[in-house]
């Protein structure tokens, strides 16, 4: 794919209104705030120490960046959307708390798909219903 017509199709991604919004202005120093902010209501309560905390804080958050990759096996080579995260604002948090859930985790009661479903209730379901 061209890098102009790669730019292109990403331009008319985030043309689409109904999937994004254009902001009047970059949330990020906000959302670091908030976060830096939250984790030192953690520190306080003393759910993470001292280094965790360090860890946790945020000073040079970026916007998360927003790239398309192709689905080459697709028709026109339509692009997937991509947000990464990594150096957000938020992000160490994120994986910080991410691997408590990961934790608590219980398979069992994992539903995977609809069929996943039907079969751990033992029911039918119509052919017709999606």
């Amino acid at each position: 794919m061209e890098k102009g017509e790669h730019k292109e199709k990403i331009l008319q991604l985030l043309e689409d209104t109904s999937a994004y919004k254009k902001l009047q202005r970059d949330p990020t120093s906000t959302i670091e705030r908030r976060s830096n902010d939250s984790v030192r209501v953690m520190l306080e309560r003393k759910y993470v120490d001292e280094p965790l905390h360090k860890h946790l804080t945020r000073y040079d958050g970026v916007v998360p960046k927003f790239y398309g990759l192709p689905k080459a096996h697709k028709n026109n080579t339509p692009l997937r959307p991509i947000a990464s995260f990594v150096k957000a604002p938020t992000h160490s948090i994120s994986q910080f708390l991410a691997k408590i859930l990961r934790n608590i985790r219980d398979d069992t009661l994992n539903v995977r798909s609809a069929q996943d479903l039907q079969n751990m209730l033992d029911i039918q379901i119509n052919s017709e219903y999606i």
